[in-house]
C-alpha cells in the first residue's frame, strides 16, 4: 500500500491559566515556568545596586536588569528594613526592567509581571505597570498585610507583545506626578509561543498506526485535523475533518496517535493548531 503523510499547521493561540494564590512571595506564578521558550527573573533587592540584576534567574537567551529611579533630591532609596520588610527600594518614581528574550518576529510573547507594593492613602502611591509595544490581558491584585498607615498589597499583570520581539521592556511607574512608590519585590515571567506549532517526528508506531509529535506546552490544548486525497497537498481547498481536539499539551511536546490511518487508500495530511480559549483570570483579592 502507497501512503503518504503531509503536515502543515495552523497559527497558535495562547491559554492561560492562572494558579491558585498561596502564602509567601512569588505567590501567583504562571502554570508554563521551567518549560521550552520561557525565562523567569525574581529581583528581591538584597542590596543598593543600581541597575539591579535579579537575585533569581533562569533565562537562557541572555540576561535581565533593572533600572531604579528614586525621586529627587530627598527620596530615601534602598533600606535593608523599612515598614516591617527587609530590602526596600522606597520613594520611587519608576522601575523600568529589561528582559532578554527568544528571537522569533512570526511568535507570541506573554509577559506575566508581579509587583509587591506598599500603599497608604496620602503618603505612597499604586504602581502601574506597561510594556511598550503590548497588549494588556488581564491583572489581580492581593492584600499581604497591614503595616501602621498602609498595607502591603501584590499584583499580578499579563501582557502580550505581537510580533514577539527579541528583547523586552517592562515599566514600573508613578501614575501621579507628585507620588511616590515602594517596592518589595517583582517577578517576570516570559512564554515565547512560535508561530506555528513545530513537528518533530512523525512515523508508524509498533501498531501500524501513525504518531505525530509537536512541542508543546502544558498551558495549550491542540486540535488535530485531517484531509485525504488522491494527489498532493491542496491547502484550504481540501475537506478538513477534526481528529481530535482538545488535546492536552504536555511539557516539551506532545505525541498523538491516528488509529484510523491505514483505512485510507491514498494520500493522509494533517495539521497541528492550538485551540484559542479565553484567558482565565485569577481570583481578586481584598
Amino acid at each position: 500500500m502507497n501512503k503518504r503523510f503531509g503536515i502543515c499547521v495552523l497559527p497558535m493561540l495562547l491559554l492561560i491559566f492562572i494558579s491558585e494564590i498561596v502564602l509567601g512571595d512569588d505567590l501567583i506564578p504562571p502554570p508554563w515556568r521551567g518549560e521550552s521558550r520561557t525565562t523567569f527573573q525574581h529581583w528581591t533587592f538584597d542590596d543598593d545596586d543600581n541597575p539591579a540584576f535579579p537575585e533569581y534567574i533562569q533565562n537562557s537567551y541572555g540576561d535581565a536588569w533593572a533600572d531604579i529611579s528614586v525621586s529627587e533630591p530627598h527620596g530615601l532609596g534602598w533600606d535593608d528594613d523599612l515598614l516591617g520588610r527587609t530590602n526596600i527600594w522606597a520613594d520611587l518614581t519608576n522601575v523600568i526592567l529589561e528582559v532578554d528574550n527568544v528571537s522569533d518576529p512570526d511568535g507570541v510573547k506573554y509577559i506575566w509581571v508581579q509587583v509587591t507594593y506598599f500603599w497608604a492613602s496620602g503618603f505612597y502611591e499604586v504602581p502601574f505597570v506597561n510594556v511598550p509595544s503590548g497588549t494588556f490581558v488581564d491583572e489581580t491584585t492581593t492584600k499581604l498585610e497591614n503595616y501602621g498607615p498602609g498595607s502591603w498589597f501584590i499584583s499580578c499583570e499579563i501582557w502580550k507583545i505581537d510580533p514577539n520581539p527579541s528583547h523586552e521592556v517592562i515599566e514600573v511607574l508613578n501614575e501621579t506626578p507628585e507620588g511616590w512608590i515602594v517596592i518589595d519585590q517583582i517577578v517576570v515571567d516570559t512564554i515565547c509561543l512560535p508561530g506555528m506549532p513545530v513537528i518533530v517526528d512523525i512515523e508508524l508506531n509498533g501498531s501500524g498506526n501513525v504518531e505525530i509529535t509537536w512541542e508543546s506546552h502544558s498551558c495549550c490544548t491542540y486540535t488535530v485535523e485531517s484531509a485525504v486525497g488522491p494527489s498532493g497537498y491542496q491547502g484550504d481547498s481540501m475537506t478538513w475533518t477534526i481528529e481530535q481536539s482538545g488535546i492536552a499539551g504536555e511539557p516539551g511536546t506532545t505525541t498523538w496517535e491516528d488509529t484510523n490511518s491505514f483505512s485510507i487508500e491514498c494520500s493522509k495530511f494533517y495539521r497541528i493548531y492550538t485551540e484559542s480559549i479565553e484567558v482565565v483570570p485569577a481570583p481578586e483579592g481584598e
